[in-house]
This record gives C-alpha cells, structure tokens and sequence, in this order.
C-alpha cells in the first residue's frame, strides 16, 4: 500500500460519511502523511551527520571526501543556491540537491566506511546537545550589535 493509499484510508476512517473522491489532494490534511515528512526530515539529518564524518575521515578517497564535504557544508550552510522565500522552488535545493548529492557520495565510498560513519552518526546523535557554544556565540553577537548602536548613537548618525 502506498503512502498515498494509506492516507486515503485515514481519511475516509475519520469521515466514513463523506467519501473521498479519486485523486483528491488529501494527502496534505494526512496524519500518516505529516509523519512520513518528519521521519524523513529525521533520516534526512542523520545522512548528512554520516556524510560529514566521511568527509573527515582518511580512509575515505580524496575526491569523495572533498565532494563529501561541499554537501555537508552546503547542508549545515544558511546560504542556499536558490533562497527559501522564492514561492516553490526555494526549497528545490533541500529536497534534490542535498538527497542526491547524498546519494551519491554513499555510493561512491567503500561499504565499511559508510557502516563505520552511520554508527559514529547513531551515536553522536543520540548525545545530549549542549547549548554553551550557542550561548557564547549569541553572545558575541549581542555584544557587537550593542557596540554598533552605542557607535551610532555616539557619532550622531541617527540624528537629523
């Protein structure tokens, strides 16, 4: 049964006397479909922790660990080849790029070494996450925004 089918037989369970007609676009109200998303925005994650890891290790050949390494930087990057706020086709790059390119460093490493990267992910994923390092950084910038404005006021540039 297809994911597509499933969400179908929600539907019609959660509304028996209102029939779904074919080819109606339930498929956005889905419970099941909802779900699916998040566990594949999860596995989505968790290939791109492997594929970082594979780009840092030796073992792995050159030219699949520079590859390796422009995805996982593109990936954990907040610049984006097309911007999220262009209607449809900013997200494009998050849901073909980023897969592919995944894709195809998996392909193009040794199986050991990608055995070896998944359970290395596993593991760090389950750490708890600290938040110092974001709490310093939010910090600095707080700290230089404060100095900016103090500077600005100061030097009269708000003033008419």
């Amino acid at each position: 049964m297809t994911p597509w089918q499933r969400c179908r037989k929600i539907m019609s369970a959660d509304k028996p006397d209102k029939p779904i007609a074919p080819g109606a676009d339930c498929w956005l109200s889905c419970k099941a479909f909802w779900s699916f998303l998040k566990l594949q925005a999860k596995q989505l994650k968790q290939h791109t922790l492997t594929v970082y890891l594979l780009a840092r290790d030796a073992r792995t050949p050159i030219t699949v660990r520079l590859l390796a390494a422009l995805i996982a930087a593109y990936a954990l990057s907040p610049i984006d080849l097309i911007p999220d706020f262009i209607p449809v086709i900013g997200y494009l790059d998050e849901l073909i790029l980023l897969p592919l390119g995944i894709a195809l460093i998996l392909r193009l490493t040794p199986e050991a070494l990608v055995t070896a990267s998944r359970t290395k992910a596993q593991l760090l994923a389950m750490k708890p996450v600290g938040y110092t390092g974001a709490i310093v950084i939010t910090g600095i910038w707080l700290l230089v925004l404060f100095t900016l404005v103090r500077w600005a006021v100061a030097s009269g540039v708000f003033s008419g």
